[in-house]
């Protein structure tokens, strides 16, 4: 199994318990959430199969240089911009949301702005490395949180609060017709497949089947986690009063014989790695796509390639600091929620416009 593409999807795993996922899952839990999480599982599965066949026929290559040669550059360019600016997006939310809840639960006397900021000159100066040097660090950041997680979520299931009858009582409406909006959040816990369009290019052999596998198994158990453990610990009904509630549930939680007592200080440290590590990883796709829409006398050194890095990763900053300066929480969660939304839509249709494309390749001429 390639372990840079499981570090990929165990990256994007560890941001779903701190972004809006398990409030849109629980807000949803009497109207189709159960089935949604059901159906999400192998709709994912087919997307990320597909989006793996299609890589398989561009060994070391990104996707962007792939598509360059088989579209009209009116086509090409639009739809590039178009996906990176998708990427630019997903990381935006995951952010703001860690920044929110870091002040909240550990920092109150910083300032949001300030705090923002600090978290994004970090992931800027992450970003603008190279594609082997972000993944050294995805894989370090990896190696530090995915145990300390794994732990956690362990000690969750295990702990003697858990209601396993408020569990059981959401059973009843597992019946239910799933929602677009429930299948749009059970199916980004999936979607850290999609970075293989540009980490595919320094991956030595194609992602298997087995890898396929394996983020499929550890996806479900995050996804089904996020969702059952917080209902578990405070009730069906109860659950719905916390608006941070993967940071809430992980401060109802105590060690009893380790050095730091309170669950959630572990909990924040892990997910503020992972979230700089999943800012670092999202920023440096978008910013290798774009790469490709210019023209190469422009980008021809080393040189001018960090310093475009590094002004997109500025207007990114930039944009960033507005965007949740002019915006409460409650805006804040509707925009997500209407990304969540969109994105879904917007995967399918890449992913299906990929597979047509293949297909139109593999036609005898």
């Amino acid at each position: 199994m390639n372990r840079y593409y499981l570090y990929c999807i165990m990256c994007n795993l560890l941001t779903c318990f701190i972004l809006y996922i398990p409030n849109v899952l629980i807000e949803q839990r009497f109207d189709g959430a159960l089935m949604s999480m059901i159906l999400g599982i192998p709709i994912s599965f087919c997307l990320a199969g597909t989006f793996l066949l299609v890589m398989r026929r561009v060994p070391r290559m990104d996707l962007a240089s792939y598509l360059r040669t088989l579209l009209p550059r009116w086509v090409f360019l639009p739809f590039t911009v178009y996906q990176a600016l998708m990427w630019f997006a997903a990381s935006c939310g995951a952010i703001g949301e860690l920044t929110l809840v870091l002040r909240r639960y550990t920092v109150p006397d910083i300032s949001f702005t300030m705090l923002l900021l600090l978290h994004l000159a970090a992931i800027a100066w992450a970003a603008s490395r190279s594609t082997k040097t972000v993944l050294a660090i995805l894989e370090i950041v990896s190696l530090l949180c995915v145990p300390l997680m794994t732990f956690l979520v362990l000690k969750a299931w295990a702990n003697e609060r858990i209601s396993w009858d408020s569990i059981y009582v959401l059973t009843d409406y597992v019946v239910q017709p799933p929602t677009w909006m429930g299948l749009a959040a059970s199916t980004y816990v999936f979607s850290g497949y999609v970075n293989l369009a540009v980490f595919h290019k320094v991956f030595r052999h194609p992602i298997g089947w087995r890898s396929l596998l394996a983020s499929v198994v550890m996806g479900t158990g995050v996804l089904f986690t996020i969702v059952l453990v917080p209902v578990g610990f405070f009730g069906t009904y109860g659950v719905a009063d916390f608006p941070y509630i993967s940071a809430s549930t992980a401060d109802s939680m105590r060690l009893d014989y380790g050095f730091i007592e309170r669950v959630l200080y572990l909990y924040m440290l892990c997910m503020l790695l992972s979230m700089l590590n999943f800012g670092m990883m999202i920023w440096h796709v978008g910013i290798e796509m774009l790469k490709t829409c210019m023209p190469a006398r422009l980008l021809r050194t080393n040189v001018r390639e960090q310093l475009f890095a590094l002004s997109v990763c500025l207007l990114l900053s930039i944009a960033t600091l507005l965007f949740f300066n002019l915006l409460d929480e409650k805006s804040m969660l509707t925009w997500t929620t209407g990304w969540l939304s969109f994105r879904l839509f917007s995967e399918i249709a890449t992913v299906a416009f990929l597979a047509l494309l293949l297909l139109r390749r593999r036609k005898p001429a």
